[in-house]
């Protein structure tokens, strides 16, 4: 072969590894300058995770020691809810016995209108109004200290100018000198009054005043009619 054919085929094969050569490092290097560039975003990503990781750390100490100043608070709050709690089942308890205090009040009530209405019935006839009128006579005496057949008699009888009389009682006073007690008393415009509640108005409470006023006037000629007989 001829020597210049020789040189020329090695000159070639020569530059094709040179380029070869040349390319394997170029993309040598590409990779390496990848390889960097990847590098150094990973690190920033490093970098960024810890920094997160950092703050949620110092985040979750703060939370504890909020939480650890809040802890007494908490307690109160705990201790105020059971205050409220108890006082709230009192509240109840208190209410139930006033319900119950309110019914006997009621009932009560009641038992004394039923009973005011049967005395008011009585105390319209005359005999049971008498007899009746006997029975607080004799305990106004007796609350006063009086004795029976030492400082005052009833039913016995008297005489005066007038005449012979038997009232209801006769008080003896010193010195020899008696009272007479008339228990009687007019009773009727009274009792149709106490019918008329207190809160009446208009005609109502006009009537009232008119009945109350005649009971008066019944009672002011009663005791000048039982001074005549002195």
């Amino acid at each position: 072969m001829d020597q210049a054919l020789i040189t020329l085929l090695i000159a070639v094969v020569l530059a094709l590894a040179l380029g070869f050569t040349i390319g394997y490092l170029l993309k040598s290097r590409n990779q390496i300058a990848a390889g960097g560039e990847n590098a150094l975003s990973l690190r920033a990503q490093l970098d960024l995770v810890q920094q997160q990781y950092n703050d949620l750390r110092g985040s979750h100490e703060t939370e504890n020691k909020v939480l650890q100043a809040l802890a007494p608070v908490s307690q109160r709050l705990s201790d105020m809810q059971r205050t409220v709690q108890e006082l709230e089942k009192q509240r109840h308890e208190q209410h139930g016995q006033i319900s119950q205090q309110l019914r006997a009040a009621v009932d009560s009530d009641e038992l004394l209108r039923g009973t005011t209405e049967q005395l008011a019935s009585a105390l319209r006839s005359n005999n049971v109004r008498g007899v009746w009128g006997e029975v607080q006579l004799r305990r106004v005496v007796e609350a006063a200290g009086l004795i029976e057949r030492v400082d005052f008699d009833v039913q016995s009888q008297i005489s005066s100018d007038a005449g012979v009389g038997k009232p209801d009682m006769v008080v003896h006073l010193p010195g020899g000198k008696n009272i007479a007690v008339d228990a009687k008393v007019p009773f009727n415009a009274y009792l149709e009054a106490s019918q008329i509640p207190f809160t009446a108005t208009g005609e109502e409470a006009a009537r009232r005043e008119t009945l109350l006023k005649k009971h008066v006037s019944a009672v002011r000629a009663h005791i000048d009619a039982l001074g005549k007989k002195s």
